[in-house]
């Protein structure tokens, strides 16, 4: 195998590297993402975090406190674990965007950055 074979084969690991790398802060910076979900003039909260995964529910005293019906609570709770996860997918893709972005900036940084340029300096 020949010196060129061998080093692209190294850049191709290293990139490989940096892609589980970047794969790893995505779902970090999904996690820590918190989004609100709400209902029935706030009286029912769900926060989620990006990665869909419930933190809490808030419920208003007012609606457990005999005046409300069950049925009322758990449409209510429904309502706002829908919010919660609209919200937590609009999250999802907006970081999945920005870590794409990113990604493209690094590989055309990398690209130029060994690519053959003319006499004039500039990149063919």
């Amino acid at each position: 195998m020949d010196f060129s074979k061998m080093k692209s084969m190294f850049n191709n690991m290293k990139g490989a590297a940096a892609m589980a790398a970047r794969a790893k802060q995505l779902a970090e910076r999904m996690e820590a993402t918190v989004v609100t979900g709400r209902s029935g003039a706030d009286m029912a909260l769900v926060k989620m975090s990006a990665a869909r995964k419930v933190l809490d529910v808030k419920l208003d005293p007012k609606l457990v406190d005999g005046s409300q019906k069950v049925v009322v609570v758990e449409d209510l709770v429904k309502a706002a674990m829908n919010d919660a996860l609209k919200r937590a997918m609009e999250a999802e893709v907006s970081l999945q965007r920005e870590a794409m972005e990113e990604l493209i900036k690094g590989m055309a940084g990398d690209a130029a950055a060994g690519a053959p340029a003319d006499a004039a300096g500039q990149l063919r």
